[in-house]
């Protein structure tokens, strides 16, 4: 019996001592939009680990997961009222879902050449959909002085 409760309390102290931290954070992409993360920090470093969420407000945009700072599995991406847009596998990068785009959206495509009748022309396709796959680039923007 002393050596099953031995075994059992090294067991507990050799995995509490060598196992990472794991910890939970959140951060502001933009004014509306907040990411919530998993993250394994290891020697100075932090990496992406398990489930991923960008809200947009308390609304998910994008939802996926990580395993070791990497996209993986099939990622879900929203509009901000919730309703899905994209469906995007990163093990194969394959684009397996994109919703027909709203005639209101002010998002436009122009062709800069001639279109002859053999040509087959698609839209440019940003993985992430409308809403999520443009904030970086909206973190760039900046309006010129004197413009509202």
């Amino acid at each position: 019996m002393k050596k099953i409760l031995f075994f059992i309390i090294a067991l507990f102290y050799f995995s509490t001592c060598f196992s990472q931290q794991v910890v939970d954070r959140k951060n502001k992409l933009t004014a509306f939009v907040t990411e919530r993360y998993h993250t394994i920090i290891e020697a100075n470093k932090e990496v992406k680990q398990g489930l991923y969420q960008a809200l947009y407000n308390k609304t998910a945009i994008a939802s996926g997961m990580y395993t070791n700072d990497k996209r993986i599995g099939v990622w879900l991406f929203y509009n901000k009222k919730g309703e899905l847009l994209e469906k995007y596998e990163y093990d194969t990068n394959t684009l397996l879902y994109e919703a027909v785009e709203d005639t209101s959206s002010n998002m436009r495509y122009f062709v800069d050449a001639k279109i002859n009748a053999a040509d087959h022309v698609t839209k440019p396709i940003k993985i992430g959909g409308r809403y999520y796959a443009y904030i970086p680039y909206l973190r760039l923007f900046k309006l010129p002085p004197g413009s509202k």
